[in-house]
């Protein structure tokens, strides 16, 4: 089996996690449409365990990215017309989290509400 050599296992599993949360993806979801083992695909995930080349054009297909995704550096989110939104950085978070991000904007939308009352509206 060839391996998929020049990707790093554990950059690859961030990607491969990324954009199956940004889908709002299970991994048994996922796996179930490569018709693999859960396991074996949280193993790609996580890193521990090497991805075949052969696999690559599947798991582009089912997580709706070209094959060159796996591929590239990091990139610009701004740039990215399919990059996550908040709204899907929210959805990916347990419910814990989000009730502390929320507490965290209203904080930020207070904050600058007293300023411009004080101030006025600040101009860009």
């Amino acid at each position: 089996m060839l391996r998929a050599e020049g990707i790093d296992k554990k950059e690859l599993g961030l990607k491969l996690r990324a954009r199956r949360e940004y889908l709002h993806l299970t991994q048994q979801e996922v796996a179930d449409a490569l018709s693999m083992n859960r396991v074996t695909y949280a193993q790609y995930e996580t890193g521990r365990n090497e991805m075949a080349v052969s696999d690559l054009p599947r798991i582009a297909k089912v997580l709706q990215v070209p094959i060159s995704y796996f591929f590239e550096e990091e990139r610009d989110l701004a740039a990215d017309d399919q990059a996550p939104t908040i709204q899907a950085y929210y959805d990916a978070l347990p419910p814990d989290e989000q009730d502390e991000l929320i507490q965290i904007a209203r904080m930020k939308w207070e904050k600058k509400r007293r300023r411009e009352t004080t101030h006025g509206p600040k101009s860009d």
